[in-house]
């Protein structure tokens, strides 16, 4: 038989002759068979799926130069950068092709699949793994999966979370995105409108890995200007003997109020606040102005007027309705608040209001002085006997008699007086 001791990969058949003790004989012939004394080696470490990757479990697809035996978990190490707690989970596999599938752990970096030859990966001629010895099959220059788990961050800078804005004023949506790995993350931006109402933006952004982040905020779009209502003063006569409380309102349903103001004649004036009347016979002007948050703004006013309140005596305080003189003249005498002076009455503007009917007082005689003796001038002026009793048709009794009339200026006043009518034989 010729030495085998260098015949790797020769084919070989054997041949042997048996002979018994009678001298019989028989041939046998061995199946052929080779030599092998090359150790396996191991090809390659490839990713079999997607990289960069955030699952939690990747497989690595191990190759060998030839069918071997006995690979198993204790055969594979793994170097991460990054990444803390990943494991090998499982082996499958049979002849030179393995799957190894291993647990990412937490936390992003790499993560690559060495083999640390412990020589219990053997062929099927039982050569070890890279030769006889511990580490002289080792493979650690394989392909490595990077492991991204942290999703991308979106900051938006507008529109403002919280912010009011016109349509027309409305920014468009301005963001940034950050990602560890990834430069340039898909991004998706959602629910951006100028339509009035309150609206909700949403940027998403998805990264190589599938790692998904997400921002939004929620602003308010607002054409409309705020609500005021003013329930005090009102559009009225007021008297100098009153008192004025500021009273109103000023709402807006969107975006809220940014400030209201008051004004009472252009003067600052506070809601609640109460004013006095005595020295504020004339006209004026009481005026609410607000904003909202988005800008729109929007004023109401309101006029008024404030008269003065006199105090009316008249003459006679009993009245004849058969009275027939045509020359006795019924007379009042009016006096005004402090700080209003009679002198400026102006004749022509007074009458006298009897039973719905206005009459006029007569241009003369008419005096300035104090017929009551309480030192307060009064203004005296006569009104027709004859135009009264007409007026009051044949009314009797206590009857409100009402004197009003106006300054040179145009400012007014009023007061009344009660007498008592009677007609007798009625």
């Amino acid at each position: 038989m010729p030495s085998l001791q260098n015949a790797e990969g020769l084919a070989v058949t054997g041949t042997m002759v048996v002979t018994d003790v009678a001298g019989n004989s028989a041939t046998f012939t061995t199946p052929p068979f080779k030599i092998d004394k090359t150790p396996p080696t191991v090809s390659s470490i490839v990713r079999a799926s997607a990289s960069p990757t955030n699952a939690t479990t990747v497989n690595f697809t191990v190759t060998f130069t030839e069918a071997v035996t006995g690979v198993d978990m204790t055969d594979f190490t793994l170097t991460a950068t990054g990444v803390s707690g990943a494991a090998v989970s499982s082996v499958s596999g049979t002849g030179g092709l393995y799957t190894v599938a291993v647990n990412t752990g937490t936390g992003s970096g790499t993560l690559r699949l060495d083999i640390d030859d412990n020589d219990t990966i053997v062929d099927l001629a039982g050569n070890k793994l890279g030769g006889t010895g511990v580490g002289n099959g080792n493979f650690n220059t394989g392909e490595a999966y990077t492991i991204d788990k942290a999703p991308p961050v979106v900051t938006i800078t507008a529109p403002q979370n919280g912010a009011s804005y016109k349509p027309a004023a409305v920014p468009q949506p301005a963001y940034t995105v950050a990602d560890n790995l990834d430069p340039q993350p898909s991004v998706v931006v959602t629910g951006w409108s100028n339509a009035e109402g309150v609206q909700t933006m949403t940027i998403t952004a998805t990264d190589a890995a599938g790692n998904v982040g997400t921002a939004t905020v929620k602003y308010t779009m607002d054409n409309t200007p705020p609500v005021i209502i003013i329930n005090s003063p009102q559009a009225k006569d007021y008297l100098t003997s009153e008192n004025l409380t500021i009273n109103f309102s000023v709402t807006d349903a969107l975006s809220g109020v940014a400030n209201a103001e008051a004004r009472l004649d252009g003067i600052i004036v506070t809601n609640g606040q109460v004013i006095s009347l005595a020295d504020k016979a004339g006209s004026h002007t009481f005026t609410v102005s607000a904003t909202d948050k988005a800008g729109n703004s929007v004023a109401a006013s309101v006029n008024f007027s404030v008269i003065m309140a006199s105090t009316v005596d008249i003459d006679p305080n009993t009245l004849n309705l058969k009275s027939q003189s045509d020359k006795n003249a019924i007379t009042a005498y009016i006096e005004l608040p402090s700080g209003y002076d009679v002198g400026q009455i102006n004749v022509a503007t007074v009458k006298m209001m009897v039973n719905g009917t206005f009459i006029a007082a007569q241009l003369t005689p008419t005096s300035v002085g104090d017929y009551d003796g309480d030192k307060i001038p009064d203004r005296m002026v006569k009104f027709d006997r004859q135009a009264v009793i007409a007026a009051l048709a044949g009314k009797t009794g206590d009857i409100k008699l009402t004197i009003s009339g106006q300054f040179r200026d145009g400012r007014g006043f009023s007061g009344e007086d009660t007498i008592k009518v009677i007609s007798p034989g009625k």
